[in-house]
């Protein structure tokens, strides 16, 4: 079987933050690095090894930016074409979303899942990080697994079983579409209007029902 795509969101943007040395690129010291800082690096790094052990040729798309991108290429270079790194995603990103057997996005710190909203609007199952953010959009859902952040084993090995699993992907498409639409911007303006009417409308109840500060003053005389 030949699966059009896993789609792995912004996994090449930097780990070590701004103010980069260059010899922090150097393979060696990366490989260092990569148990240390933990989180999505090891997890593509298990994920490229992991594709080698599968009897399908799934392709593994990398959106995203960073000084990592040089290092990643390169150890994904025996994989030939099952390996695409596309660099920042904007506008298109519907089109890889849609294209997309699965989305991968081991973020470790998310206010919220607006990427993950995105990918349920355009009907693909995801695998995500548990973190605040996203536990609150997926909230016990069936559109998504959650994994822990730091086990890249286990986001190797749900990736293939997903692949493997055409009917559970498609159940998990369909959970995603609905609540998709349960964030849909129509709605969500009229519940912030509704909002904004409850606070202005108490502050009118509060002001009717308040002295004014001239009758406050004619008491104090």
């Amino acid at each position: 079987l030949i699966f059009r795509s896993v789609l792995v969101a912004t996994l090449v943007a930097a780990i070590i933050g701004l103010g980069l040395h260059r010899q922090l690129l150097e393979p060696a010291t990366i490989e260092r690095q990569l148990q240390r800082f933990g989180g999505w690096a090891p997890i593509l790094f298990l994920l490229l090894y992991a594709l080698a052990t599968v009897v399908f040729v799934p392709v593994l798309t990398v959106a995203g930016e960073g000084p990592w991108r040089r290092y990643y290429e390169g150890r994904a270079r025996f994989l030939g074409a099952s390996v695409r790194f596309v660099g920042e995603v904007f506008g298109d990103r519907p089109d890889y979303y849609g294209s997309a057997d699965l989305y991968l996005c081991p973020t470790r710190i998310a206010s919220f899942g607006v990427t993950l909203l995105e990918a349920m609007a355009c009907g693909t199952p995801m695998v995500v990080a548990d973190n605040v953010g996203f536990r609150y959009v997926v909230d016990g859902g069936a559109e998504a697994v959650i994994l822990p952040k730091d086990d890249p084993a286990a986001w190797a090995e749900t990736a293939i079983a997903l692949l493997a699993d055409p009917e559970r992907r498609r159940a998990m498409s369909e959970a995603g579409l609905a609540k998709a639409a349960r964030f849909a911007w129509p709605r969500i303006a009229r519940q912030e209007l509704a909002v904004y009417e409850r606070v202005l409308g108490r502050s009118a109840a509060v002001r009717r029902d308040s002295p004014s500060p001239l009758t406050v003053s004619r008491a104090a005389w």
